[in-house]
């Protein structure tokens, strides 16, 4: 009869204890508020020009 190899309890646990929750990378994270500052920043100039423009056709009309 083959007897198994004895192996590492504390080893196996730690691999065992591997998975978990996936997270997104701090690259992803720091891309994602990047990306979400560009958008804040482009609907704000988008409301500036629309009031800038009814402003100068008011006094130029």
């Amino acid at each position: 009869m083959n007897k198994q190899k004895v192996r590492n309890p504390v080893a196996r646990n730690l691999y065992q204890n591997r998975g978990g929750v996936h997270e997104k990378s701090k690259k992803a994270k720091r891309a994602a508020s990047k990306q979400e500052t560009r958008r804040k920043v482009s609907a704000a100039m988008k409301e500036v020009m629309a009031s800038r423009s009814s402003f100068l056709r008011f006094f130029f009309n």
